[in-house]
């Protein structure tokens, strides 16, 4: 609702014109909605003032006398107080709330990171109900393009996928250029009316979903126009945070979890040097640049590990995680696998991001040489690589190496049946001796995937003759949890996995670092 000062307003939501009167003796405010079929007449009364806005008692009388009552915020509009465009990178603190199993509240702050790109994300802390503690942080999987168009802040939700950081759920710049209505979940246009004693941005939120669900990307309705229409219209009270180093915006450093920070570690403490693939955006060149150790003035945990514990420490100069695991490991099992969750703070003070570190620790094990194989005949056609889940393999075998070259015949100690529609699974473990920059190929035909970490680094799957696709990545050293998943349809086939690191050219996986549980 708009109230203007000749006595004339309009309704958004409702799309409907009203006149008013103000009784300043009683606080109240009447509108009247003569041109809507029902003549909706609406009370309005001022209870309190708040930082959260006016607190107002609504009442909403209908020609038939029935009256429905709820409590609404209401903002005055400093004309002073607009977005503008180019001045919107900052960390938004939506302040908010949790009710707990109780039935009592706990303050519940999302965070709302937007960069001077026009690229963002969310996060949000997971509040156990029964203690109000946090139990850990998460990321939304809707990213943000935001920007202001007029006076209001546009900020667009999308999974478009980001060609920067695979597995980020924040849009790439170029990606938000380019975003189009077919592409967004949904959209929340923010009108800013004014700041609060406590710094407070006090805004009202007109949001749009899209027609065709929230997921238009990925999994869009068999019919739709994918077009943006007008949900609900929502107060906000926000703090930003803006991104300063005392006299020019910067942003914060990004954390980007991958394997460079999931290193498999034995019995004893080992150091995590956590920075590696972590960036801060550079507004001169639009590009991510890796951060100095030099800038970073403190690894703050957030949550510590369910198997060890968890310290930062400073090694050579740079601040590391050092992680250590309990002996014997507590989950009677031969790996384990440990999360830490951290965020970065600069020289300035901005925050990061958060990250979650995993850490895969043995426990009084020893591992045999070899990949643990599996093979699995299948009598029909494949196009790509099957589920294995649950299926009991037809041969069983170690394999001191995957190096298959292409051919007409059976793999060496296969079966003849076996030269064609099969499938294949390796699993073990990939051991680093020294830490450091690697590129891992797999070279197939037909179909191959590789996972490392738990996270899946190469997907070269389908139909298709010998072809390598590579990853380059950074690794700890110790055991990686990895796995190789192939298929063969007919014809040629072939499976080849290679690597290229310190001190090491482009070769075979050698037998020496490949491992499995034994």
């Amino acid at each position: 609702l708009t109230f203007n000062s000749d006595g004339t307003g309009s309704a958004a939501e409702k799309n409907a014109d009203f006149t008013y009167v103000v009784d300043a003796a009683t606080n109240k405010i009447t509108a009247s909605f003569s041109d809507l079929p029902d003549k909706d007449v609406y009370t309005y009364t001022l209870l309190e003032s708040r930082d959260s806005g006016d607190l107002v008692f609504v009442e909403y009388t209908y020609p038939s006398g029935r009256q429905t009552v709820k409590a609404i915020n209401s903002f005055v509009d400093d004309p002073l107080e607009f977005y503008v465009a180019g001045n919107i990178a900052g960390r938004y603190v939506n302040r908010g709330s949790e009710t707990l199993s109780d039935g009592t509240t706990v303050a519940r702050d999302d965070y709302y990171f937007v960069f001077a790109n026009g690229t963002g994300l969310v996060e949000f802390p997971i509040v156990d109900l029964g203690t109000r503690k946090i139990v850990q942080w998460t990321t939304s999987p809707l990213g943000i393009c935001a920007k202001v168009v007029g006076n209001e802040m546009i900020w667009a939700r999308t999974s478009k996928p980001n060609i920067h950081f695979p597995s980020s759920v924040f849009p790439s710049q170029s990606a938000c250029v380019v975003l189009t209505d077919s592409e967004v979940a949904f959209q929340r246009e923010h009108k800013l009316f004014d700041i609060n004693t406590l710094g407070e941005q006090r805004a009202t939120v007109r949001q749009l979903g899209n027609t065709c669900g929230i997921d238009p990307v990925n999994n869009p309705p068999s019919s739709c126009d994918f077009s943006l229409a007008v949900e609900d219209y929502h107060p906000r009270i926000m703090k930003r945070v803006e991104f300063l180093d005392g006299s020019a915006a910067i942003e914060p450093i990004v954390t980007f979890p991958d394997a460079a920070d999931a290193g498999t570690i034995g019995d004893s403490a080992t150091d995590i040097f956590v920075l590696t693939n972590d960036s801060v955006f550079n507004p001169t060149t639009g590009s991510y640049d890796p951060v100095a150790p030099s800038a970073v003035a403190k690894i703050s945990i957030l949550q510590d590990p369910l198997f060890g514990t968890a310290t930062v420490e400073t090694v050579a100069g740079e601040l590391v995680i050092r992680y250590t695991p309990v002996t014997p490991d507590p989950a009677g099992s031969t790996l384990t696998t440990d999360t830490i969750q951290y965020r970065v703070l600069d020289q300035a003070g901005n925050q990061s991001t958060f990250t979650t570190l995993t850490v895969s620790f043995l426990s009084n094990t020893t591992n045999t040489a070899g990949l643990h194989a599996e093979f699995f005949d299948y009598q029909v056609g494949l196009s790509v690589i099957p589920s294995l889940t649950g299926r009991t393999p037809d041969i069983v075998r170690v394999d001191s190496q995957i190096n298959y070259p292409s051919t007409n015949a059976a793999w060496s100690g296969l079966p003849g049946t076996m030269s064609e529609t099969f499938a294949s699974r390796h699993t073990g473990y990939l051991q680093i001796t020294t830490a450091g920059s690697y590129t891992i190929y797999v070279n197939s035909d037909d179909g191959s995937r590789v996972r490392l970490n738990g996270s899946e680094i190469i997907n070269n799957d389908g139909l298709h003759p010998m072809r390598e696709v590579a990853h380059t990545l950074t690794l700890a050293t110790g055991y990686h949890p990895l796995e190789v998943t192939f298929f063969e349809n007919d014809g040629l086939a072939g499976l080849q996995l290679s690597w290229a690191g310190p001190g090491i050219s482009k070769q075979i996986v050698p037998a020496s670092a490949l491992w499995h549980d034994g």
